[in-house]
């Protein structure tokens, strides 16, 4: 059954705060911190694991890196491509409509990460959740995670259009629950990096479908 991010109203904050303590073993904000705004590296390609989705170094990496023109090797480059094109013209997820976000069309750097998406669907190796982990710490205001969490939570676990579904749940939460996903923003203590709604969704989400303990 779908939910919205109003059921997160009393314990949503508690997660945040939980995942985000530095006492903690999870990610926040080793995942987070970007020294490269605008450009993208090989290393990056990394990233996922701290999320637990590590890229297969012979499968995926390897391959994006190759010396050809594979679809592997291009969708590389569409993530180079929406890396800097969104750092040259910033757009954000909560400005997209829903053509938008179904159609691929909009802002510049929202058309550049559908074509990496569209790759991404032509390589065997490599899913959904694994591309928005690459690329939302490069682009926080702009990809959403598509974690198998958030997509359960928001009803959307199965389908060739469950990721773009739950894009549209996304989007529209954020209009319905603006302040308190703000609210969320201010809970993580740490000064760099600010944390985004996206991310925030993403944590208290997260956090709530692995089990919450919280009344």
């Amino acid at each position: 059954m779908a939910s919205d991010l109003g059921t997160l109203q009393r314990c949503g904050a508690q997660h945040i705060a939980e995942y985000c303590d530095q006492s903690s073993s999870f990610a926040w904000p080793a995942y987070d911190i970007d020294l490269t705004p605008g450009r993208f590296a090989p290393v990056e390609l990394l990233a996922p694991a701290l999320l637990s989705y590590p890229l297969s170094g012979k499968k995926i990496v390897q391959p994006m890196l190759a010396d050809n023109d594979s679809d592997y090797r291009r969708l590389y480059r569409a993530i180079e491509s929406t890396v800097e094109t969104q750092f040259k013209q910033p757009a954000q997820f909560d400005e997209l409509s829903a053509t938008h976000i179904t159609e691929g069309t909009g802002p510049p750097p929202w058309q550049e990460f559908w074509k990496a998406w569209t790759l991404a669907d032509r390589c065997a190796h490599i899913t959904s959740v694994g591309l928005t982990k690459v690329l939302h710490r490069k682009a926080p205001d702009l990809v959403p995670i598509m974690d198998s969490r958030v997509r359960a939570f928001f009803g959307c676990e199965r389908g060739a259009r469950a990721s773009v579904d739950a894009m549209l749940a996304i989007r529209a939460n954020l209009d319905a629950h603006r302040d308190l996903v703000t609210s969320w923003c201010g809970v993580a203590k740490a000064d760099k990096p600010q944390l985004k709604p996206l991310r925030a969704i993403d944590i208290a989400v997260w956090m709530h479908m692995g089990g919450c303990e919280y009344p």
